[in-house]
This record gives structure tokens, C-alpha cells and sequence, in this order.
């Protein structure tokens, strides 16, 4: 007759076989689900980093050239209205001012039509960095006599190159060059 200590012995050590045979059944399809947490908690990290660096780059870029993307050190705008005569004279003490005027208007060409982003310069403008025109050797000229400089993707769409005549709102202009870039 076996003692009683000898059982708990033999039912524990059966137990512990059945325990592991459970347990590696378990850990089999655990393992395939926890390959697909990690690959996703690897992909979460993976994109979190990316966008922190394309954050970090962006943010560089722009504090880098900020002066360039600007057009100037300081920008004093306001809506409807020009600034206060009081506050254009304290800017000059401080330095030069370039005057800026934007607004929309309709551009036509032929029987196509756009609203567009127009914006009047004085002869300063730009203060910091340049205004690449393709078509006429300055800003200057090609703004005189009645010419505009347009981006090329809109001169594309409503069928326009150097030279033709335009629509703007309730004038005749002649597109005098392509903007390729300005600050």
C-alpha cells in the first residue's frame, strides 16, 4: 500500500506535466500574436520617430531661412485697411519698409477663369532674398507698362504663356514673365 506522501508526489508530478503541456499548447498561439504586438508596437515607434524628425527638419528649416521665407525681418499686416500712419513712421526709423498689397481677384484667359491670389509690390519688395522671373530680366520690367508675373502652373491651366493678354478683373494686363520663386 502506498503511503500517502507518495501519491501527492506522483498526482503533483502529473500535474505539472499536464500544467506544461497546457502551457506550451498556449504559448504556441501566444507566440504568433505576440510576433504581430511587437511588429505593431515596432511600426508605432517607426512612425513616431519619423514624424518627430520630420518635425525636428521642418522646424530647423524654417527658423534657418526665416528671414528669406519672410521677405524681411518684422511683417506688420492688417486687414481692409493700411496700418496706422503712426506705426509706418516708427518702422522707418528702425530700417527700410517695403509696402505689400494682397488680395483675390479673377484672372481670364480666353474663356477660362481662375480666382487668384494678387499681390502688388512697390519697388523695394523683396527686402531679403530674390524674386526668380522667368521670361523678363527684372521685376521691375516686367511689371512695367501694365505687366504681371503669375506662377507657371497657373498660366498652364487656363492656357496662357509670356506675352499673351489677360483678364484681371476689369483690366486688359499682359503676362510679362513666370514667378518661379519669391521670399
Amino acid at each position: 500500500m502506498a503511503s500517502k506522501t507518495e501519491h501527492s508526489i506522483e498526482d503533483s508530478s502529473t500535474s505539472w506535466t499536464l500544467a506544461w503541456r497546457f502551457a506550451r499548447r498556449e504559448m504556441r498561439g501566444s507566440l504568433r500574436r505576440f510576433r504581430v504586438f511587437l511588429g505593431a508596437l515596432l511600426l508605432g515607434v517607426a512612425a513616431i520617430g519619423t514624424v518627430g524628425s520630420i518635425a525636428d527638419a521642418m522646424r530647423n528649416g524654417i527658423s534657418n531661412n526665416a528671414r528669406v521665407l519672410l521677405g524681411g525681418d518684422i511683417e506688420l499686416s492688417s486687414r481692409h485697411t493700411p496700418p496706422d500712419a503712426d506705426i509706418i513712421s516708427m518702422a522707418e526709423e528702425y530700417g527700410t519698409i517695403s509696402h505689400i498689397v494682397q488680395m483675390r481677384a479673377m484672372l481670364q484667359g480666353g474663356d477660362r477663369r481662375k480666382l487668384v491670389e494678387l499681390k502688388a509690390v512697390d519697388d523695394k519688395w523683396p527686402l531679403i532674398g530674390n524674386a526668380v522671373i522667368e521670361g523678363a530680366p527684372s521685376l521691375k520690367v516686367a511689371l512695367a507698362d501694365g505687366g504681371i508675373v503669375a506662377d507657371p502652373s497657373l498660366l498652364r491651366s487656363l492656357g496662357l504663356a509670356i506675352g499673351d493678354e489677360a483678364r484681371l478683373g476689369d483690366m486688359n494686363v499682359r503676362i510679362a514673365g513666370n514667378l518661379i520663386t519669391e521670399p
